[in-house]
C-alpha cells in the first residue's frame, strides 16, 4: 500500500475545518457579547438621561409630589399647634370657692377641680358659674385642697387651650398660679 499525498494531509484538513469551526464559533460570541454590553450601555444611558434632563416629566412630577408633601405637614404643623399648644386666653383671673378637687392620672397625675364662680350679683343657679380647671404642680394643688378644706376663697390665674392635653390634665383650662382671699364683710350700722 503506497502512501498517497493527499492521504497524508487529510487530517490536518479535518483539524483546520475544526479550528476554523472553532474561530467562527468565538466570533459569534464575541459579536453577541458586543450587542450584550451595547444594550447594557443604551440602558444605562436611558436612565442617566432621565435624572440629567433638568425638566424632564418624571422630575417634575416628583418635585409636585414633594411640595404636596410638605405643604400638607406645614398645615398639619399650624393646626395642631394652634390646638394644643397656643392659649386661647393667655392670662385670665377668676376668683370663687373650691367645690371639688381630686388628684388623677394613670401616667401623668394632675389635679382635678371644679370652682364656683364668686358673684354676689347673681342668685339662685349656680350651675352656670361652675368654672371647671386642671393644674400639674403638686404643691399647688395641696395648696388649693387646704383651701377647699377651710372653706376660703381664692383667686386663680389660669390659661387656656383649644384641646385637653394628657400632660396638662383633662381640661382645657390650666391653672398656674392661686392665692387666698380674705373676702371683707360688710359692717351694718
Amino acid at each position: 500500500m503506497a502512501l498517497k499525498f493527499d492521504d497524508y494531509f487529510e487530517e490536518n484538513e479535518e483539524e483546520r475545518q475544526r479550528d476554523a469551526d472553532m474561530i467562527e464559533l468565538d466570533k459569534k460570541r464575541e459579536a453577541k457579547q458586543k450587542k450584550e454590553e451595547e444594550a447594557k450601555a443604551r440602558a444605562d444611558e436611558d436612565i442617566e438621561d432621565t435624572f440629567i434632563i433638568p425638566n424632564s416629566h418624571r422630575r417634575k412630577k416628583l418635585w409636585m409630589r414633594w411640595s404636596v408633601v410638605v405643604v400638607l405637614l406645614l398645615i398639619a404643623y399650624i393646626v395642631v399647634n394652634n390646638m394644643y399648644f397656643t392659649p386661647l386666653v393667655k392670662e385670665g383671673q377668676i376668683r370663687g370657692y373650691i367645690v371639688k378637687m381630686e388628684k388623677v392620672g394613670q401616667f401623668f397625675d394632675s389635679y382635678e377641680g371644679e370652682l364656683v364662680m364668686d358673684n354676689r350679683q347673681v342668685s339662685g343657679d349656680t350651675t352656670s358659674n361652675v368654672f371647671n380647671f386642671s393644674l400639674t404642680d403638686e404643691v399647688l394643688g395641696e395648696k388649693l385642697m387646704d383651701s377647699m378644706a377651710k372653706d376660703s376663697a381664692v383667686v386663680m390665674t389660669y390659661r387656656r387651650y383649644g384641646n385637653a392635653l394628657p400632660w396638662r390634665g383633662n381640661s382645657e383650662v390650666e391653672v398656674y398660679d392661686a392665692h387666698l382671699v380674705k373676702l371683707l364683710s360688710k359692717k351694718r350700722k
